[in-house]
């Protein structure tokens, strides 16, 4: 039965079908696939709590704080908030983190069956958008803006994935989506894995999957190195560093997926073959062969966050070590797992 056909089934079923059948469907997953960061528990909690949100909803006039997010967003992009000016009084400029708090408040307060529900959405991306750039470049008198405000930026990411993806895979907004976990600034508390952890686990379907993973292989193809546009003159060698981190966040999200999918070598090759295709290393004055010591590395770090299960470890170590002296540490890590499998 299709996805499409199963949810034609229950439209037609009293809630009391529906908890029984949910109940059913429940006890036959195995442990490993409720639990974890993509388990069936976190999308359930996902959805519970959201619900519960929105049952405490409040009116909002959202035309009226549209407006002053508008102009806020308008002034911060001018560095009003950073730099004396006859436009935002020294206050306000002080008091920038309780204007954002009361705006990203206020949003969360619009129900998804408003008619502003997706322009409310808008403003939470342009609010995370700027806060972001803030993480990089100045825009307000703060080195970590999401802590001004009493969020990390995976936080506010989750909001957003939270709200844009209550119901389905939003196709409209999932490449901005992809961007907000791969290619923006950080705050000091927040890692892109975090982000694109976060993303995987509203990704369910195979069908949006592979959809995802299309778009995100399509981005890799397309990305060039591009000057910030908050820079004030264009610095090639950060120019670089920045495009080939993109593109490894990007594989990484790919990887993810492909594991989600249970196609584990499939990811694992995908994201070896691109990060050796972009040339993405760390240590640019480092011998190749250290190069691909310090990729091996970083593929067995990404396997251990996308998954719980040794035996993928092993084998990752296994194909992929080649050309490479593991440490002494990882050797023994290696040896520890492998016994432990076979006991």
């Amino acid at each position: 039965m299709k996805i499409t056909d199963f949810r034609k089934l229950l439209t037609g079923l009293n809630q009391q079908d529906i908890n029984k059948i949910a109940t059913e469907l429940y006890k036959r997953i195995p442990k490993s696939s409720k639990e974890g960061y993509d388990g069936v528990d976190y999308i359930i909690r996902s959805i519970t709590e959201h619900q519960t949100e929105n049952k405490n909803i409040q009116t909002v006039d959202f035309r009226s704080l549209h407006d002053e997010i508008d102009t806020f967003l308008s002034n911060a992009n001018e560095g009003y908030y950073l730099k004396p000016n006859r436009i935002v009084s020294k206050t306000e400029r002080s008091r920038w983190r309780f204007a954002v708090m009361h705006f990203v408040k206020e949003l969360q307060k619009i129900s998804n069956t408003s008619e502003d529900y997706n322009d409310s959405n808008i403003d939470l991306l342009s609010i995370y958008d700027i806060l972001s750039r803030s993480c990089g470049y100045y825009v307000f008198r703060s080195q970590d803006p999401f802590a001004a405000i009493g969020k990390t930026q995976s936080e506010y990411y989750k909001i957003l994935c939270q709200r844009i993806f209550y119901r389905d895979l939003d196709q409209n907004h999932l490449p901005t989506m992809i961007d907000n976990a791969t290619k923006i600034y950080l705050d000091r508390r927040t890692l892109h894995i975090f982000l694109i952890k976060t993303l995987i686990s509203y990704i369910n379907t195979k069908e949006d999957i592979l959809n995802t993973i299309t778009i995100t292989e399509e981005k890799v193809e397309n990305a060039r190195p591009e000057p910030s546009r908050d820079a004030w003159f264009v610095d090639e060698s950060m120019m670089m560093y920045e495009f080939k981190d993109y593109i490894k966040n990007l594989a990484s999200l790919v990887m993810g997926l492909y594991f989600k999918l249970n196609e584990y070598e499939k990811g694992c090759q995908y994201y070896w073959n691109i990060c050796n295709k972009f040339e993405i290393d760390v240590y640019k004055n480092r011998e190749p062969q250290d190069r691909k010591e310090i990729l091996f590395y970083c593929l067995l770090g990404l396997v251990n966050s996308f998954t719980d299960d040794n035996k993928i470890w092993i084998a990752t170590y296994d194909k992929y070590k080649k050309g490479t002296e593991p440490r002494q540490d990882l050797v023994k890590k290696y040896e520890e797992i492998k016994n432990s499998l076979v006991e």
